[in-house]
């Protein structure tokens, strides 16, 4: 019995070995486009094994060969032998219609259509399976009987409204996307998210264009619709025009006599993306409804961070356009003393007396006292300790600054600010020339929840890594770190002297172009633009292919524009930084400031 055993298993092991060798053999065949070799072979494999990828394989070369016959007698006993599955009927269908039986197909098409169309799942799968054989019209017509016997169902309205978008009819498939909002399960911001891909992507912007003009149809039939004027206004966010946005906000809030809602949400988003004209203009609509509405005071307060960030970054901005916004602050700050968004202005008012007005004591003294104060929340206390570190840094008391670092590490280690508090702590130890230990702290940060964390432990840790695998005294390093710090407290004249320093002690060295870029921030901030621009013109010589030379470029562009008025030097910076950086992150705005500039019609 053993003997006979072994050589039934031995018998069995060589026709399964044979097997596999048939199917990669003929496997190999196909790849070669000798379906005829192919089918043969799969003749033989398929009468002992029936799975679904050697039937597909056998399918194809049987097509391939046209033997019509096999691939009808094949195709019509997979249906028969597992009818529940709706692809193998297209199959049929197909293979009669490539024999230009026009009418059997049509009929095993319209056949497998009614079969399917009570069942969601079915008509869904078999209308894939039309689609795989590029039978557009069987597939839509699947689709369009499917949505009759489901109205409003979901799964396929997205199939179709994918069909029509794969077809580049655009109308089609806003209309199925449009359907959507009549469910009370489905809200504009769903289909902005399903919408979001269709906008970025569209190159040559048909697909917005109609977009827009549907929207704006719907608009002129039912002007308060709310759906469709959040739909507008998420279309000119996402294409940057907040101005346009905006106009489209306040004229639904007016017609709607709206409590500003849609306006102090868009306004949130302007000052997000540093849009700052088209954020004042909706704060000041929610302003002028009057101090009744329930938005009010927060975009007063908002109003008055446009303006601190117009401000602190604009060089041209003097000691008196800065008191008199202190001014401003400290009146609301007096007269928020009952309101939630008195912790905002606090917080704004100290960072305006710390890092603008010279006046780190009464910061101090601000900042603490909120501490002391009760009622406010975990993570207000939080921020309130990491503004009061970086201030304390400033006033020169950096170890009472680590305190407060990891004072809110040690609180909210968890929480993104937890981890803000940890790349806090790094930095100042980078600052101090303690780059082991900041270089430990930041490789724990790479991998931090939060990306904008991630990207700056990131660019620290190289910053530090670069140079010191360069040089391993760590002295030019210890010196740029320092000009780093004192530029952080705003002792711009002090940092400029340890730059010049590193420049003139360390020629060659790789922290060099970023010495010379960090003079040049400074020499901005210190509204000595032909010296800043001279450091840019210094990198794009000598340093124009290391890391810095697309930030070189837009800053050079950015200060002739704004600052400088010189449209034709800023064309020109602009125009370069997309001819030869076309991977920078800079290269969409580079391009969209050329060609305003230029003049073009961009809307």
């Amino acid at each position: 019995m053993r003997i006979l055993f072994a050589v039934f298993f031995s018998l069995f092991l060589v026709l399964a070995i044979q097997a596999q060798e048939d199917e990669m053999l003929a496997r190999e065949y196909m790849g070669l486009g000798e379906y005829d070799k192919a089918a043969m072979l799969y003749e033989d494999i398929y009468k002992k094994k029936t799975d679904t990828y050697i039937y597909d394989n056998y399918l194809t070369c049987l097509i391939k060969i046209k033997d019509w016959k096999t691939a009808e007698k094949i195709s019509s006993k997979k249906v028969k032998s597992e009818p529940e599955i709706p692809r193998f009927r297209v199959d049929y269908g197909y293979i009669l219609l490539l024999q230009e039986k026009q009418k059997e197909a049509k009929k095993e098409f319209e056949s497998a259509i009614d079969w399917a169309k009570p069942n969601v799942t079915l008509i869904i799968d078999l209308a894939a399976a039309f689609q795989v054989r590029e039978l557009d019209s069987w597939t839509l017509e699947a689709l369009e009987k499917g949505k009759k016997e489901h109205p409003g169902n979901v799964s396929i309205i997205y199939s179709l409204a994918n069909l029509h978008y794969k077809n580049s009819r655009y109308e089609e498939m806003y209309n199925e996307y449009f359907s959507l909002l009549e469910s009370p399960l489905f809200a504009v911001g769903d289909l902005e998210k399903v919408l979001q891909d269709i906008i970025m992507e569209d190159i040559d912007g048909e697909a917005s264009e109609v977009f827009k003009v549907m929207v704006l149809k719907k608009l002129q039939k039912d002007p308060a619709s709310y759906d469709y004027t959040k739909l507008l206004i998420w279309y000119y966010v996402q294409l940057l025009e907040f101005d346009k946005a905006v106009v489209q906000a306040n004229a639904y809030e007016r017609r709607s006599k709206g409590d500003g809602e849609i306006l102090y949400d868009l306004a949130v988003l302007c000052i997000s993306n540093r849009a700052w004209g088209s954020a004042e203009v909706a704060l000041q609509d929610i302003l002028s409804m009057g101090d009744d509405q329930p938005y009010y005071f927060e975009a007063k307060q908002k109003m008055l961070e446009v303006k601190y960030e117009k401000l602190t970054t604009n060089p041209e901005s003097t000691v008196e356009d800065l008191n008199k916004l202190a001014l401003e602050l400290r009146m609301a700050v007096q007269e928020s003393q009952y309101r939630a968004n008195r912790f905002e202005l606090v917080l704004l008012l100290s960072s305006l007396e710390a890092y603008f007005l010279n006046e780190t004591d009464n910061a101090i003294d601000r900042l603490q006292k909120l501490l002391n104060t009760g009622g406010y929340s975990s993570l207000e206390y939080a921020r309130t300790k990491l503004l009061l570190g970086d201030v304390m840094i400033v006033k020169g008391e950096v170890w009472e600054a680590s305190l407060l670092y990891s004072q809110v590490e040690k609180a909210l280690k968890y929480d993104t600010i937890g981890y803000y508090a940890k790349f806090k702590n790094a930095q100042l130890y980078y600052f101090l020339g303690e780059f082991d230990y900041a270089a430990a702290l930041l490789d724990i940060l790479r991998g931090a929840t939060s990306k904008l964390i991630a990207n700056d432990a990131m660019r620290l840790s190289l910053l530090i890594q670069d140079n010191v695998d360069y040089d391993s005294s760590y002295v030019p390093l210890q010196y740029y770190a320092h000009a780093d710090m004192l530029d952080f407290a705003m002792k711009y004249e002090e940092a400029l002297r340890t730059l010049d320093t590193i420049i003139m002690t360390q020629p060659g060295h790789p922290i060099i172009d970023e010495a010379i870029f960090k003079k040049a921030l400074i020499y901005t901030k210190l509204k000595r633009y032909d010296m800043a621009i001279s450091m840019y013109k210094e990198i794009l010589s000598s340093h124009y292919n290391d890391v810095l030379g697309d930030n070189a470029l837009m800053n050079l562009a950015r200060l002739y524009e704004n600052q400088l008025k010189d449209v034709e030097k800023a064309k020109e910076y602009y125009l370069q930084l997309v001819l030869d950086f076309p991977g920078s992150v800079y290269v969409e705005e580079a391009r969209k400031h050329y060609r305003i500039l230029r003049g073009d019609n961009i809307n």
